[in-house]
């Protein structure tokens, strides 16, 4: 089931599956990509309890062995709507049978999209309702609608001047090759060529908040809030391009370690709650 939310300036659809934000549209323009064929036959799913992908499809946890897909089980299954009213819509996934075969963690998992004005914020909210140490990453995967070819548009990063970023080998964090992207004035432009190597994942970016840029007027501000890691990733000629702040990474090509030991996972006490947080303000 598919829920709106207006302002002034914004209009939302949220699907009740995976929670997933499916259409943002400012001032009749939609700047989500809507599904093309032939192109990704997603929008802006949620990576919860990974980011990208395991070894092998699986992972380590108190001496057995768990499958996952990429990117985890949240983006596949149907939340709750737990919160409805002027500014706010929130969705709500709990665990269960089925999930603890493939996560053996009990949570609650919460997405709460507030309006206001010309900025949508997006808060996550992840509680421990079990006994024992909860890990998990997280992240969100949103594809922002081109109207035009990919060279007309840039990234302004204000806090750097050169942006260090490692690749994906066959979906696993390559580690041993670092790249450099100089900047021009803090500011990156974009071709298809950008992404001939997949995705572009950044573990030390200065800045919080990035300016999206078609030719020299910028359309929106994005504050990835406290994630700590960002990624770009576009499709081959696809009219998207999407912007994904992360808590946590792939397994990396050397990693043989045990779940709680990848790389940007965090750790919940039971009863813990830990909350990220996005937001989005778009240029008037």
């Amino acid at each position: 089931m598919q829920y709106t939310l207006s302002s002034s300036d914004l209009l939302i659809r949220v699907d009740t599956h995976g929670a997933e934000l499916t259409s943002l549209r400012f001032q009749d323009r939609e700047f989500l990509y809507q599904k093309t064929p032939w192109y990704w036959q997603r929008q802006s799913p949620i990576l919860f309890p990974i980011v990208w992908a395991l070894r092998d499809g699986q992972y380590s946890y108190a001496w057995e062995r768990f499958a996952l897909s990429q990117h985890g089980l949240a983006r596949d299954r149907e939340f709750s709507l737990v919160e409805q009213s002027v500014s706010h819509l929130a969705f709500t996934l709990h665990s269960d049978e089925l999930s603890f075969w493939q996560y053996p963690f009990l949570f609650s998992l919460t997405l709460r999209y507030t309006l206001i004005g010309s900025w949508l914020q997006v808060e996550y909210f992840l509680e421990n309702q079990g006994n024992d140490t909860l890990f998990a990453s997280i992240g969100w995967h949103p594809a922002f609608a081109l109207e035009h070819s990919i060279d007309q548009y840039s990234l302004l990063f204000p806090e750097d001047t050169t942006l260090s970023y490692e690749r994906l080998v066959a979906w696993l964090l390559d580690t041993a090759h670092i790249f450099s992207l100089p900047l021009s004035d803090h500011i990156l432009p974009l071709s298809e060529e950008t992404f001939d190597q997949d995705a572009l994942i950044f573990r030390d970016m200065q800045s919080r908040v990035l300016f999206f840029r078609e030719g020299d007027r910028t359309l929106f501000r994005f504050d990835r809030g406290n994630f700590p890691h960002f990624a770009l990733w576009k499709q081959r000629n696809a009219p998207f391009l999407c912007l994904e702040p992360w808590q946590g990474y792939a397994d990396s090509t050397e990693f043989l370690g045990e779940f709680s030991e990848k790389w940007g996972i965090v750790a919940l006490d039971p009863e813990d709650v830990r909350i990220w947080k996005w937001t989005i303000d778009f240029m008037k």
